[in-house]
């Protein structure tokens, strides 16, 4: 019994030490796993910032500098590295900086040079590093800035108008032509942008109103899938536009001595000038059809101011009467 309590104690040893054996072992294996991983990563991380330095397309090099950013973040310890700890953190910043401030140039040259190709690519490279909608932001809201500048010339510079208003709308669809090329999404942030902008920098009154609202129209043709937001900016000052009209209307009917018993002059002239409110406003199915209401109401003023002319006492009656039966009582 004694001989197999010793045995037994001899075996337990015995697997204990070999247990202990293991277990050092596999530590120092999961250690030099460790050390092969990170030496195959720093070495691959060396090898890219050659190709780095030596790649000159603006896609490549954001891909490149995206795939070292993505190793050191699923192994830190490369920052612990001193012969590349410098590469990894100053240089590797310094080239994606340079990489970004060169993908914005270009997008920028390809909007303003309508160039789809070089704008996509630059697209491209700004999502790589991961900055494509802050880039986007800027460019949007400098667009923005710049229409606004010229509103606000425009604006302030009424005796100039003739010029300025053109400037203005070629501008403005400019900058609808670029910024489609960014995408949809893209076009509708900067439709939305302008829209307010529009609302805020052209007042209802300016004398340029109607021709504003002419000329964006013909943009807005152009551009039927982001007219939504731009025809709502608009529409206030078409309602300045048609109540000025009808103002127009009114105040020849206000100026009218309808107690004169000549009153031709005044039918010449309030035809004369619905057939010109007519003509200044046909270009626009809806203007058109507003301002013909409007022609209504003018009318419907007049012929209330004649009922009110009008002296309808026994008299006039009575020889009313009298000339209706005469009227009947004729032989055709």
């Amino acid at each position: 019994m004694n001989d197999v309590y010793e045995n037994c104690d001899r075996f337990a040893k015995t697997l204990d030490s070999l247990l202990r054996d293991y277990r050092e072992m596999t530590v120092k294996l999961e250690q030099l796993v460790l050390e092969r991983n990170i030496t195959a990563d720093a070495i691959r991380c060396e090898e890219l910032v050659e190709s780095l330095e030596k790649r000159h397309e603006i896609v490549k090099r954001s891909e490149i500098i995206c795939e070292i950013k993505g190793i050191v973040a699923d192994d830190p310890d490369l920052l612990s590295i001193s012969w590349l700890r410098d590469t990894l953190t100053t240089r590797l910043k310094a080239a994606e900086n340079e990489v970004r401030r060169s993908a914005a140039d270009d997008m920028r040259r390809g909007l303003v040079s309508l160039n789809a190709s070089l704008v996509t690519s630059a697209l491209r490279g700004l999502a790589n590093l991961g900055v494509l909608e802050a880039e986007l932001e800027v460019q949007l809201s400098s667009s923005a800035a710049e229409v606004d500048v010229k509103l606000v010339e425009l604006s302030s510079a009424l005796d100039n108008s003739v010029r300025l208003l053109p400037q203005c709308v070629n501008l403005i669809h400019s900058q609808l032509e670029q910024c489609a090329l960014l995408g949809a999404t893209q076009l509708t942030k900067f439709v939305e942008k302008l829209a307010r902008i529009i609302r805020a920098r052209v007042p209802l009154d300016a004398p340029f109103s109607l021709r504003f609202v002419q000329q964006m129209s013909r943009v807005l043709n152009s551009r039927p899938e982001c007219s939504g937001p731009l025809i709502e900016a608009l529409r206030p000052l078409k309602n300045a536009i048609l109540s000025q009209s009808l103002g127009r209307l009114h105040q020849i009917v206000e100026q009218h001595d309808f107690a004169a018993i000549q009153n031709s002059v005044f039918v010449d002239k309030l035809v004369s000038a619905i057939e010109e409110e007519m003509k200044r406003l046909e270009w626009d199915v809806e203007l058109r059809e507003e301002t013909q209401k409007n022609t209504q109401k003018c009318l419907d003023v007049v012929a209330k101011r004649l009922e009110s002319e009008i002296k309808l006492d026994a008299e006039n009656l009575l020889l009313g009467w009298f000339s209706r039966i005469s009227i009947y009582n004729t032989p055709v």
